[in-house]
C-alpha cells in the first residue's frame, strides 16, 4: 500500500500515513520521522490495512479524518488529530 502525505493535523506541515498489514496505521511526522500516533485494529491482530487510506473532514471539525478500509471489507473512520474511532 501506498503512504497518504497530508497535514492532517493543520499545523502546517504534513504528516506521512501508513497502513500495514498488521492491522496498524502509523501518522509519523515528515519532519523528522516521529511517531505522532498509531491505531491498531487488534494487537497482534490478523486484520490487513490494506484496502485503502482516503483523507476527508467526515466530522466538520476542520480537521482531516482518515477513512481506511481492509482487506476483509471493513471501514473505519480516525480522527486525524490522534487516531480515534469516529
Amino acid at each position: 500500500m501506498r503512504p497518504l502525505i497530508a497535514d492532517i493535523d493543520n499545523n502546517g506541515t504534513f504528516e506521512v500515513i501508513i497502513g500495514t498489514r498488521d492491522g496498524s496505521i502509523y501518522v509519523l511526522s515528515s519532519v523528522d520521522g516521529s511517531l505522532i500516533w498509531r491505531f491498531n485494529y487488534e494487537e497482534g491482530g490478523s486484520i490487513s490495512i490494506e484496502g485503502g487510506l482516503s483523507i476527508t473532514d467526515i466530522d466538520n471539525d476542520q480537521d482531516s479524518d482518515i477513512i481506511v478500509t481492509t482487506t476483509y471489507g471493513l471501514l473505519y473512520v480516525l480522527d486525524g488529530k490522534n487516531g480515534t474511532l469516529l
